[in-house]
């Protein structure tokens, strides 16, 4: 090897070393490991494509406003419903389309046991959309298996998050990018797969959690019966009392949005805020009743 040749090649690796930084190797462990786990495509999902092409369609949160809306005019409707809204006393009648959850915390065996006992029998009927790391422990313990279920690649560990792309990939059978809100991460994401044109969110009461009292009445069902009130209220103590992940929390959530609604805007997908109060979803506001009576 002469003289050119070394440098060219010590060149090269030194070229290599800058590529393969810490962050990005630790990307493609990732990245290897979660294909090893799951898999990095969900053909199943292809079903979901323009399922409901040019159909509109209601996402609806769980703040205590909902209560205040009659709801079961929606039971022809495409719906999707979020996480535990099971515990609507009027579910049967507003017979939701779709129920989505990714939680992570969903993912612990003695949680999703005690989660699926709880509506087993109510959401039957109702196609469920989870994240694809909840599919082993579900599998494993023989739940849902009598539900229709699909399983998204969401979240993701190598993939950047929403809050830093110009544009959202929205293909149900590949990794998503993530948020960390079901509403966005999997209902607003299937909802655009699903060939929606129109979309109008309920229940995202929002606003800041300024207090435990705050935090305890967030959901229209009051605390999750599935954890007990030290778990509730240590959970706020650790994010909510925490002013440095309330203020970052606002800021991405804003950026998530802005790449939501420029890769929707491209489709010309509309999405608008029905929730009877509160104004921090980032969408045009628009009263129900004007939606219904359209």
């Amino acid at each position: 090897m002469n003289t050119r040749d070394k440098y060219n090649f010590v060149k090269s690796i030194k070229d290599v070393c800058r590529i393969i930084t810490p962050k990005s190797f630790r990307r493609l462990a990732n990245r290897y490991f979660y294909w090893k786990k799951f898999g990095l495509e969900e053909i199943k999902n292809l079903e979901l494509k323009d399922k409901h092409i040019g159909k509109r369609a209601f996402i609806i949160g769980n703040g205590p406003s909902i209560l205040k809306q009659d709801l079961t005019r929606l039971s022809n409707e495409v719906t999707f419903v979020l996480n535990s809204f099971f515990h609507h006393p009027q579910y049967e009648q507003i017979n939701p389309t779709y129920l989505c959850n990714c939680d992570p915390v969903a993912n612990n065996i003695d949680f999703r046991k005690n989660w699926y006992e709880l509506q087993k029998d109510k959401t039957k009927n109702t196609i469920k959309l989870f994240s694809k790391s909840a599919q082993l422990v579900d599998r494993e313990n023989k739940i849902f298996q009598d539900h229709s279920v699909y399983y998204l690649h969401t979240p993701v560990p190598f993939l950047k998050p929403l809050s830093s792309l110009k544009y959202c990939p929205t293909d149900l059978s590949k990794p998503l990018s993530n948020h960390g809100l079901v509403f966005i991460d999997i209902a607003l994401l299937s909802a655009f797969y699903m060939g929606i044109k129109e979309i109008y969110l309920l229940g995202m009461d929002g606003g800041t959690i300024n207090s435990l009292e705050d935090y305890l009445n967030y959901n229209f069902y009051g605390l999750d019966p599935l954890f007990s009130m030290e778990e509730h209220i240590d959970f706020y103590n650790q994010y909510f009392l925490n002013q440095n992940y309330q203020s970052s929390r606002v800021g991405l959530y804003e950026k998530s949005i802005d790449c939501i609604t420029r890769t929707f805007s491209k489709d010309d997908v509309k999405i608008f805020n029905a929730t009877l109060k509160g104004d921090e979803s980032g969408f045009e506001r628009i009263k129900f009743e004007d939606v219904l009576n359209s």
